[in-house]
């Protein structure tokens, strides 16, 4: 009788396990995502998806290609997730995100609005 009750809760518990990996695994399968936020002053946010990369290093790799090719415009200043131009003098920027494969970043936080 002990026996059957412990070999139950060993098969519960490695089944408990496996699942927990399988989720993880899966969810790292996903990869990540390149996401920009394009604005200004008077400018409505816009987001662009870009390529899904399969690690984040990838990604950050990507992110920092194109913070380089931002900045080689002569009004162009990096900032800490972005870069921002001034034309015309009014200020536009660029952000951007590594963002795992299954968030959306465009989608609401959540709370009371």
């Amino acid at each position: 009788m002990i026996t059957a009750i412990y070999t139950r809760r060993v098969l519960l518990v490695t089944l408990c396990l496996l699942a927990i990996v399988m989720s993880a695994s899966a969810s790292t399968e996903c990869g990540w995502v390149f996401w920009q936020n394009l604005g200004g002053e008077g400018r409505p946010s816009a987001w662009l998806i870009g390529r899904s990369f399969a690690t984040l290093e990838e990604c950050r790799a990507r992110l920092r290609e194109e913070v380089k090719l931002q900045m080689l415009g002569q009004y162009s200043t990096e900032v800490e997730d972005g870069v921002h131009t001034t034309i015309a003098g009014k200020i536009f920027w660029r952000r951007y995100y590594c963002v795992p494969g299954t968030i959306d970043p465009r989608e609401p936080k959540g709370g009371l609005r």
